[in-house]
């Protein structure tokens, strides 16, 4: 696992949590990160 693409993935996450923060809810959040660290 690559620790800068894996803080970068990190970084999309929160800017996807604030962008979305009216829409998307913990639970949806929590899977995406589950998501993008398991492709790692």
């Amino acid at each position: 696992m690559n620790i800068s693409n894996t803080i970068k993935e990190v970084i999309q996450i929160f800017a996807l949590m604030v962008v979305n923060s009216n829409s998307l809810t913990e639970e949806e959040l929590q899977k995406l990160s589950k998501e993008k660290l398991a492709k790692n």
